[in-house]
């Protein structure tokens, strides 16, 4: 009898079936924008893995871990709880480092793997069924801001930069022989003296390059015409995962040596290509550093590259860039006595800037971290004329021709004392951010005078030397001082 109470109370004791929590992986995705998680994740930039844990079981789960590893190294944790039957989303930030696909850099696939309790803190139904792993391919977005101006020239002197297009145009150079002729007319003072003239001949569309277009110029000044090939090229492009995978790009062509004075000159660009080789080019931009003593003193910085920007979240680049990620960064390096300056002028240039497609979408300027304007460029699809301080830019005279964005704003009030930064930045206006001056006009001359720059190839850009360009400017250099004595030696005899 007392056996069987016994047998009875401990079958009562004993529990039934005890309520189970069960934790599941059910989504593991990486992506860029939350408005587009079925895109990419890019290189270099902040992407978004989502691990979705479930609770499948019948009881809850207390306070546990989710782990996310990306090829077996941890990227990070995070701890959460679950009723029965609830699920979650966890949102992980995800950084992968790559290269530009111009530098080499290939497409890399990952393995991402989350746990769920790894650390088994909670009493489950089954334990294993906690992993999921998945692959994700992560690729290189060209669009972003990865190509920092470089700053060329910088020193001191009395006189002034002047930058015009003249009468160039947006034009398709559309097989190999196709030329654009453009006319300069350099307004400076006639006392003046030109210190450097550089062309920028700003490139896109180029179909059929291997890579990048092939091009050189012939300048046509007093003393006749002279053939010259590109001192330096910087180039960009979207990536492979854009179906608008096309060079965009500035060369970059040294005409100090046969633009000596004021007056007129004439470029022609020529494709220089073979085969099916053609390409589009803006009106190419001619910038004239010159000295003139009876101007005031100034400090100049010079910056050039190129760096095609697709802001905005704009879905029909398929890469939905952030505005941020977006902002091109020139630097001008060097300490500033602020109580020496009388006035700074930045001027910037930037091809296909200032006509944005949709509503909405446009440009930022910014210095020194600071917004100071936005949807500044003109020259796009109206004459630009402006003078500041010592500063002239001329863009046009066609209008929604020469497809140049060019802007002057007075920054005295932004300066900073060393290392000033301009940043151009694309809202979804699709621009290339080419060129930028900074212009100091100072009381007196710095007790510190600062090292001239003049350099031809950055340190950290995508560029190219064309090779053995040096000799070939020096003798073009020799040869034209030859024919000005010659012209001049036979002017006297007559």
């Amino acid at each position: 009898m007392y056996k069987k109470i016994i047998l009875v109370l401990c079958l009562l004791a004993m529990p039934a079936n005890a309520a189970q929590a069960d934790l599941t992986i059910s989504t593991v995705n990486a992506y860029h924008y939350s408005g587009d998680k079925n895109g990419f994740a890019w290189f270099n930039l902040t992407n978004y893995v989502d691990v979705e844990v479930k609770n499948t079981g019948s009881g809850d789960a207390g306070s546990f871990a989710v782990r996310l590893s990306v090829n077996d190294d941890l990227l990070g944790e995070q701890a959460v709880t679950l009723a029965a039957g609830e699920s979650r989303i966890l949102v992980f930030n995800w950084t992968p480092v790559g290269k530009d696909e111009q530098d080499k850099g290939t497409t890399i696939t990952y393995s991402l793997s989350a746990e769920a309790d790894p650390y088994n803190k909670v009493d489950e139904a089954d334990e294993s069924n906690n992993k999921m792993t998945v692959t994700e391919t992560v690729k290189y977005n060209g669009y972003m801001a990865d190509e920092p101006l470089h700053t060329f020239s910088h020193g001191i002197l009395r006189g002034g930069i002047y930058f015009t297009t003249g009468d160039g145009i947006y034009m398709g150079l559309y097989k190999p022989g196709d030329s654009q002729t453009v006319h300069y007319n350099i307004d400076m003072p006639s006392a003046s003296s030109v210190k450097l003239a550089r062309l920028n001949v700003y490139h896109t569309w180029c179909k059929n390059c291997d890579p990048y277009p092939e091009m050189k110029i012939e300048i046509t000044n007093s003393t006749g015409t002279y053939t010259l090939m590109p001192l330096v090229t910087y180039n960009d492009r979207p990536g492979s995962f854009s179906n608008f995978n096309l060079p965009w790009g500035n060369y970059v062509f040294d005409l100090t040596p046969y633009i000596t004075d004021r007056g007129s000159y004439t470029v022609k660009v020529i494709n220089t290509g073979t085969g099916r080789h053609n390409f589009c080019i803006a009106a190419p931009g001619l910038m004239v550093l010159y000295e003139d003593n009876s101007m005031p003193l100034i400090e100049y910085w010079l910056a050039e590259g190129a760096d095609v920007l697709m802001g905005g979240r704009r879905s029909d680049s398929g890469s939905y860039i952030a505005n941020e990620e977006s902002i091109n960064n020139a630097t001008f390096a060097g300490g500033i006595d602020l109580k020496n300056v009388n006035r700074a002028v930045l001027g910037i240039i930037s091809p296909w800037g200032g006509a944005a497609w949709a509503q909405g979408m446009g440009s930022s300027l910014y210095f020194n971290d600071r917004l100071i304007g936005t949807d500044v460029y003109q020259g796009y699809n109206a004459n630009y004329e402006e003078s500041i301080g010592a500063v002239k830019f001329s863009i046009g005279p066609n209008p929604w021709q020469a497809q140049v964005g060019a802007n002057l704003t007075d920054v005295t009030g932004y300066l900073r004392t060393g290392n000033n930064i301009v940043g151009q930045g694309d809202n979804g206006d699709n621009m290339m951010p080419s060129n930028a001056f900074l212009v100091m006009t100072l009381k007196a001359a710095p007790t510190s005078t600062p090292k001239v720059i003049s350099s031809s190839v950055p340190e950290a850009q995508n560029v190219e030397k064309t090779p053995g360009f040096e000799a070939i400017l020096s003798f073009a250099a020799l040869l034209a001082v030859l024919i000005l004595h010659r012209h001049v030696t036979k002017k006297e005899r007559m």
